[in-house]
């Protein structure tokens, strides 16, 4: 992993507001004030899949937040503790605000700048994540406004309480042991998104077949492992046609032999960086994510990853 600390009490007084406001812009983000009382604490990591943390403490401020330079991204900040007013102005002109509480998310996609404003004292978590992961780009559409997630939903409790754990370990926490956070959490975006689309973007039909395409990621998922998954196998469970199952992937822009493909070769690249799998030859892993063939397997992960399997094992992007 990589990453950014930095405390402004480790400055001078008369530096501090600087040394603040450089660290932020190290991580996108543009600091609102001249106040030189300012206190601020940043810790951040990048994990093995870009997926981006950072931990922000300080006193009343403002912040901008905006990713348009960098690479499609969703983001959402998890506030942790504090009062937080959330502005931006979407895609159709229309000003959003919105108020968060402790335990409480905003979100939005990486075109959607985005202004927040903690009045008092605050601490939150900043989470942004490529939407060139597999478990995102072919199952959601990016959002163009800013919304809420609220803890007291079911989705949200699950995704406050993964992230606060991130939160309150980021300074300890292992290449290993954000593993299944990289996992989960795209999941938990993708059905989000999914769950929370306005209906005119999914409309009646449309809902419903992305309803439908998004348990058949789920089932996908959980048969990874079988060589012998196929769109019969899959359509049965759903009680649709293998031919409908090939139109809802191709409505995405994908096909579903190319999508399993994808997801696993990210599990076998996740194997193969993860010192609990270090002793495992990489046969073992490619056989027990479904592949059956070596050579095309060893193909297909230098055509992804532009590096063959063992390469990448040895390589310093394996262990993030």
């Amino acid at each position: 992993m990589t990453g950014v600390r930095l405390t402004t009490n480790a400055y001078p007084h008369d530096q501090r507001l600087e040394a603040w406001r450089f660290a932020l812009q190290r991580v996108s983000l543009e600091l609102e004030s001249d106040n030189e009382d300012i206190y601020g604490d940043l810790v951040s990591f990048t994990s093995g899949q870009k997926i981006q943390f950072i931990r922000c403490t300080g006193t009343a401020q403002v912040l901008n937040l905006d990713f348009r330079q960098e690479a499609r991204c969703f983001w959402l900040v998890l506030l942790l503790e504090g009062r937080l007013i959330a502005t931006s102005t979407g895609a159709s002109g229309d000003e959003s605000v919105i108020e968060i509480g402790e335990g409480d998310m905003v979100y939005g996609g990486g075109d959607t700048r985005c202004r927040i404003a903690m009045a008092g004292d605050f601490r939150l978590l900043l989470v942004k994540v490529p939407h060139s992961l597999p478990a995102l780009k072919s199952r959601s559409q990016l959002p163009t406004e800013i919304s809420d997630l609220i803890a007291d939903t079911a989705v949200g409790r699950m995704m406050s309480s993964l992230l606060r754990t991130v939160a309150d370990t980021i300074l300890d926490i292992s290449d290993d042991q954000i593993r299944p956070v990289e996992l989960a959490l795209p999941e938990m975006i993708a059905a989000t998104l999914l769950d929370r689309a306005p209906a005119k973007a999914l409309g009646g039909a449309a809902g419903g077949r992305a309803a439908i395409l998004e348990r058949v990621f789920q089932s996908i998922e959980m048969r990874l492992s079988d060589p012998n998954l196929n769109t019969h196998q899959i359509a049965s469970e759903h009680n649709i046609s293998p031919r409908y199952l090939q139109k809802l992937f191709e409505s995405h822009g994908e096909s579903f032999g190319h999508y399993v493909k994808l997801r696993r070769l990210e599990r076998c690249r996740l194997d193969l960086g993860s010192p609990l799998h270090a002793q495992r030859s990489i046969s073992e892993i490619l056989f027990q994510w479904g592949f059956n063939d070596s050579a095309s397997f060893s193909r297909a992960f230098r055509e992804q990853y532009g590096m063959s399997p063992r390469e990448y094992r040895k390589s310093p992007e394996s262990v993030g």
